[in-house]
């Protein structure tokens, strides 16, 4: 991002392991584009007003859709609108929970994998994500290392993670500040492959093999460096 872009910020993604800031060039009836960002890159931000829907993102289509109200938002966490928080596929993406909208039979029948993530020595967390787009979710949670341990359609592998966590009892979702404790208590490779390995045979023997009978095991083991200028890396390991 060397050149001198303006636009609108609506989010910071990692494209193939490196940072990109999406901008949105005008509000009414602009694109959007990533734009790599480069070590030490100096950004302008400039306050213009209340915080305004980024729009929805069709997984389908792998692309985002402008608000066409451009409703306020509070801010923060909360980016989208009512309106677009539902639109097409995007609700069931984020929450796996089905509304019938446009799209959304395409998004369920498309490959997803499951995969436990680890957050410091101990916190274990399971999640699912679209496997076109597996390695920018795992860079997105932060974890010190996670493991892909399954992969099949978007239905059966959200089923898989919600017998894991009901039934071992491996948690959905982690909040900021536990993440942040588990950041001054980073556990080596050989410890966090181990952590992993050990919770995925757990699920394996656990859980009925009817699960197992609709998807594909597989383990690809990810583990993250936080040595790097950007503060999260990401290489796999075979295992």
């Amino acid at each position: 991002m060397n050149e001198c872009v303006v636009g609108y910020i609506t989010g910071l993604y990692w494209d193939e392991g490196e940072p990109a800031l999406e901008l949105l060039s005008e509000p009414d009836n602009g694109s959007y584009e990533r734009h790599p960002l480069d070590k030490g890159q100096i950004l302008s931000v400039s306050i213009l007003g209340a915080a305004l829907c980024i729009g929805s993102f069709d997984a389908v289509s792998q692309r985002r859709i402008p608000c066409p109200r451009r409703s306020p938002v509070a801010g923060g966490r909360n980016h989208l609108c009512t309106r677009c928080s539902r639109a097409g596929p995007n609700f069931y993406a984020r929450t796996g929970i089905p509304t019938g909208s446009d799209g959304e039979a395409r998004l369920r029948e498309q490959d997803h994998i499951a995969y436990i993530a680890l957050f410091g020595r101990s916190t274990l967390k399971v999640g699912v994500a679209a496997t076109w787009r597996s390695r920018q979710r795992l860079l997105e949670q932060g974890a010190v290392a996670a493991l892909m341990f399954a992969r099949g359609s978007g239905d059966n592998v959200r089923e898989l993670e919600r017998s894991v966590a009901k039934d071992i009892g491996v948690r959905q979702s982690i909040q900021l500040h536990q993440k942040l404790q588990c950041l001054w208590d980073l556990p080596e490779q050989e410890e966090s492959q181990r952590t992993l390995s050990t919770s995925v045979d757990e699920i394996y023997g656990l859980l009925p093999s009817v699960i197992w009978e609709r998807m594909t095991p597989i383990a690809n083991l990810y583990i993250t460096s936080r040595s790097s200028g950007y503060g999260e890396n990401c290489r796999t390991l075979g295992i």
